[in-house]
């Protein structure tokens, strides 16, 4: 069956472990793989769209583009089997409208990470004090990849406050959802990326997840 699987997150709550187990999972290398040279990419990223659109995002307001985002979704689903990341709420915070599709979506991974700990990360991220790291991850207006100043390589992804974006994918509809803490994949990683494997329908052997673990 062709569909989305998501990989979504918080920013710094293991995302990137996450994409990175799962490639060294179905490439089946010797060495692991280059964390620069991942193939399940980010949804927002404009080289995605531009060719399914058929012309370039850059030369459209955001607004128009964010009409088509369930459009293009459905016709990445039509084609393939595929896997994004997002760092998106699952919705809009005004209007409660769905930003991911259900008929285009497999089935969604969530990754969520103590909060306390996520600020740590956070700021290490942005370069900025504990205390922007904080009254960012509080602000329900909160993005990544803003446009407004001009276009960027990634789209705009709306977030909204941590509170929300856990809460919009944990109580999403009409989407199957697994949540998985970053503590439980830290103190046992094989039993969880286990259940990751049978959740998403990779039918992996023991040896082949414990090689990718590894």
């Amino acid at each position: 069956m062709n569909g989305i699987v998501w990989i979504a997150s918080y920013p710094k709550s293991g995302n990137t472990w996450m994409r990175i187990f799962l490639e060294n999972l179905l490439r089946k290398q010797n060495s692991p793989v280059d964390i620069n040279r991942l193939s399940i990419r980010n949804f927002s990223d404009r080289m995605l769209w531009d060719p399914i659109l058929g012309w370039e995002t850059s030369e459209f307001k955001e607004e128009a583009i964010a009409c088509t985002r369930l459009a293009v979704q459905e016709t990445i689903a039509s084609r393939e089997k595929a896997m994004f990341k997002t760092h998106e709420a699952f919705c809009d915070m005004e209007s409660g409208a769905p930003l991911f599709s259900a008929k285009a979506s497999r089935c969604a991974v969530y990754i969520i990470r103590n909060p306390l700990d996520v600020v740590q990360s956070f700021a290490n991220h942005m370069s900025r004090p504990f205390g922007a790291a904080i009254r960012k991850m509080n602000d329900k207006n909160a993005v990544m990849a803003d446009n407004s100043k001009g276009p960027r390589p990634q789209l705009t992804q709306f977030m909204g406050d941590w509170s929300w974006h856990v809460n919009s994918w944990v109580s999403a509809k009409d989407v199957k959802v697994q949540v998985f803490r970053y503590e439980d994949l830290l103190e046992d990683p094989y039993t969880n990326f286990t259940q990751v494997c049978r959740f998403i329908g990779l039918d992996e052997s023991e040896t082949n997840i414990r090689n990718a673990v590894e």
